[in-house]
């Protein structure tokens, strides 16, 4: 194995829970075979004494077998059996880990209820950065319940329909009533007429503007806002990107809406 797939195979056999000591002497043996703590040491790097203090930690989670003799041996368990022992312990760690959150997330709910918290006080909340800020909105698609109004760029749109493909599909189909206002700059005119993602589906509709607009952004039924201060491709470079529920900015927002929607280019379908 050369230098640049043995770091690779160290840093993923380190994300399924090793750490980087017990990543090499596991690699070690696999390249190897039966062998001493010294041909271990010699071929991963790792001081002799280390190995002895670490080599009952790899017995224990089953990456490898001890063989008593005159000197002591080891050999690992096959690189795909133990593969498969660290994916199962990580996947029980991350579901030991989901049900921590879940008393977490009631936890915090009953104390806020307790407390009189009030979910709907007026707010503003800066968006995640770009790969948050994506899987944000295919969690939020799938709370939509009625309306989604929304104001975006070409690219932007293109973005949204390749990673919220699914999720946008599912909220159309169960009704939500989706409306988009594209804006398409000038050298993006000759590709806008091509896009019909849902073009047999009546809860989607879109319309395409050519002026930069006002303002980007969207209401969620009618009582949460999104709104990018950046103009151009909010959510690839998703800067200045705000969610709030404060009614005045959403009646602004919904009536610039209405009017640039009337005024907007229709789309073929």
């Amino acid at each position: 194995m050369n230098e640049s797939a043995q770091g690779e195979a160290v840093k993923t056999l380190v994300q399924l829970g090793l750490n980087y000591s017990h990543a090499r002497i596991y690699l070690a043996l696999v390249e190897n075979g039966l062998s001493t703590a010294k041909e271990i040491s010699k071929i991963s790097g790792i001081n002799r004494q280390e190995i002895y203090r670490i080599m009952p930690k790899l017995q224990n989670v089953c990456l490898a077998e001890k063989i008593i003799g005159i000197p002591t041996r080891w050999r690992a368990t096959p690189l795909k059996d133990g593969l498969s022992f660290l994916l199962e312990n990580r996947k029980k760690e991350t579901s030991e880990l989901q049900t921590k959150a879940s008393k977490i997330i009631n936890f915090i709910k009953e104390n806020k209820k307790r407390a009189g918290f009030q979910e709907d006080e007026f707010q503003f909340v800066m968006m995640p950065g770009k790969d948050a800020h994506l899987k944000w909105l295919k969690n939020r698609f799938k709370d939509i319940q009625k309306t989604n109004d929304s104001i975006i760029t070409w690219s932007d749109n293109k973005v949204v329909n390749f990673y919220c493909s699914k999720e946008i599909k599912e909220e159309v189909n169960r009704g939500v009533k989706t409306r988009l206002i594209i804006y398409v700059s000038e050298g993006e005119k000759t590709m806008y007429e091509n896009d019909q993602p849902f073009r047999n589906n009546s809860n989607y509709q879109k319309v395409f503007v050519f002026t930069p607009p006002m303002v980007l952004g969207g209401v969620i039924d009618k009582k949460q806002l999104i709104l990018a201060t950046k103009q151009n491709n909010p959510i690839q470079g998703s800067e200045n990107v705000f969610l709030s529920n404060n009614p005045s900015l959403i009646a602004l927002f919904q009536n610039y809406f209405e009017q640039l929607w009337k005024t907007a280019r229709k789309h073929k379908c």
